[in-house]
């Protein structure tokens, strides 16, 4: 990242909210960062002539700023990390919020929307708030009821970056918010408090071999950061597959379908949880059918067998919801007393089955693409080498989030080698 003379990865002895209300005693969360995207051609107005502008941010809020300018060259926004404590990280992003405002007023070729202010229109550029994927649920709660609630506190309109929008690179999810910036800044005060919740939560329950989350700073993730997040969606439509942890059914039903292939995907789960996968008379599997637009069959049981196939068949938003489903019937039968479950510890076994010549490209030079691959997703991927079979079946073994990654990845690689495949019998 690119850091201004008040702060920088490289000045990492700078005092992270030190200044005037230094840290009581319980300063373990102040190291948590806001992440926000900004529109690139404000950049210089926030940096301001020889750094003064940043400089002037830092001393007033005790926050860092690291503003990341030279990532993704030519991208429409780029992204600011501000650490600090809580309120510190607030107050900086107000202050930059208010240079984005006064930018805009008097620079002509910058276009905006127009937000009803207190004192008639002002430009109105929307909050981008980056988070990473494994924290966002909070933020949305049970049946979008916390993002709801956000909203209404606040006053503003909230959306959320769409699930499928994620890459292997990049796990951030894009918050944005809009509304004046004093209502803004209520709303990213209330939305930080729920990422850093979570955030800690998840450190609390980190298992030393697992690491479901990285650092909190993700600076490897920040180069990838993609604009397309921006189109605004109206609020009762949000990300897709969060039928289950909390948005309307309808919501992701009507999202645009990106991958429409139709892919097939066996999921291992306990024996034990097949009942309430099932239902009574079948209630449950048809309503995930229902809610999430796929197929599924489940295997017969074996007598001494510990777990059962779950077959699952239907595009890339349909995989998403049907498994989320599924993930989280097992978490509530292995977890029951624990309202929410331990996500990261509800690893199950999913199957996807590839063409031969694809393995290659999979497992990379020397095994570097796997392990590059289960480095980033935190999910152990299995790829058999040396079958002489014109198919070969993939483990993945990991929670939701991971295993949804790694089966994207596995995915684009052999629709990739399928697309060229084609390419070249054309030719």
């Amino acid at each position: 990242g690119m850091g201004m003379p008040g702060g920088g990865p490289g000045s990492a002895g700078s005092p992270v909210g030190g200044g005037p209300g230094g840290q009581g005693p319980g300063h373990s969360h102040c190291d948590f960062p806001l992440r926000i995207l900004v529109p690139s051609e404000m950049i210089g107005a926030i940096i301001g002539k020889e750094g003064h502008t940043i400089r002037a941010i830092t001393e007033h809020t005790g926050a860092r700023v690291d503003v990341h300018r030279k990532e993704n060259p030519g991208a429409a926004e780029k992204a600011i990390t501000i650490i600090g404590t809580p309120d510190a990280c607030s107050l900086a992003s107000k202050s930059i919020a208010d240079i984005m405002q006064k930018e805009a007023m008097t620079n002509s070729s910058f276009h905006t929307d127009k937000c009803q202010g207190p004192h008639g229109n002002l430009p109105c550029i929307p909050l981008k708030i980056l988070a990473h994927n494994n924290l966002v649920g909070r933020v949305i709660g049970k049946n979008g009821n916390t993002l709801k609630k956000i909203m209404s506190e606040s006053d503003t309109k909230i959306t959320i970056s769409k699930l499928s929008e994620l890459t292997t690179a990049n796990m951030e999810r894009t918050i944005t918010v809009v509304g004046t910036i004093v209502s803004s800044s209520k709303a990213e005060a209330l939305i930080s408090m729920k990422l850093r919740a979570s955030y800690e939560c998840d450190m609390n329950h980190l298992i030393p071999q697992q690491h479901p989350l990285p650092s909190p700073m993700y600076p490897s993730q920040a180069g990838s950061m993609r604009a397309s997040s921006s189109t605004p969606v109206s609020p009762g439509l949000m990300s897709p597959g969060m039928g289950m942890d909390g948005f309307s059914d309808d919501g992701f039903l009507q999202s645009p379908v990106t991958g429409s292939q139709v892919e097939i995907v066996h999921l291992a789960v306990p024996s034990h949880a097949v009942g309430a996968i099932i239902g009574t008379k079948g209630k449950e599997i048809r309503n995930i059918s229902q809610l999430s637009g796929a197929t599924l069959r489940i295997s017969r049981s074996c007598d001494d067998s510990t777990e059962r196939i779950v077959t699952i068949q239907g595009n890339q938003e349909a995989q998403w919801a049907a498994q989320n489903c599924i993930y989280n019937k097992v978490r509530e039968e292995c977890s029951p007393n624990q309202p929410g479950g331990d996500e990261d510890r509800n690893m199950l076994r999913v199957e996807l089955t590839v063409p031969a010549a694809t393995v290659g490209r999979i497992i990379g030079k020397g095994g570097t693409a796997v392990r590059e691959l289960q480095r980033k997703t935190g999910a152990m991927v299995e790829v058999p080498r040396g079958q002489q079979s014109d198919n070969v079946t993939v483990r993945i073994l990991g929670n939701f989030h991971s295993s949804q990654v790694a089966q994207r990845h596995i995915k684009e690689i052999v629709s990739q080698a399928q697309h060229q495949q084609q390419q070249q019998q054309q030719q």
